[in-house]
């Protein structure tokens, strides 16, 4: 796999990808139940109930997010996401 050298990156900058990560998939987990549905309404509150598309317990992350790790792994080699071979390592995560 195609890896661009570059600078490493610094405990905040790992702490800021962590916190994207974590922050996405809590708001999968919380919105997942309401996927391709109908907006709430302005009194309503969404809650973690699970559902949605599958089979998720309630607080349960999507495919979205084991999509999205699957991306995240592939990124910290620091290989060139852009690349045949990145791509592939991509997509062999999704199986």
């Amino acid at each position: 796999m195609n890896r661009t050298p570059g600078p490493r990156l610094d405990a905040q900058t790992i702490d800021r990808a962590a916190g994207v990560l974590l922050g996405a998939a809590v708001g999968d987990a919380l919105g997942v139940p309401y996927e391709f549905k109908a907006t709430l309404r302005e009194d309503q509150r969404p809650g973690m109930i699970g559902g949605g598309l599958g089979p998720y317990e309630p607080g349960e992350y999507s495919d979205d997010t084991q999509m999205q790790v699957c991306v995240a792994q592939v990124a910290a080699t620091g290989a060139d996401l852009r690349g045949p071979e990145a791509l592939d390592a991509i997509a062999a995560g999704f199986q």
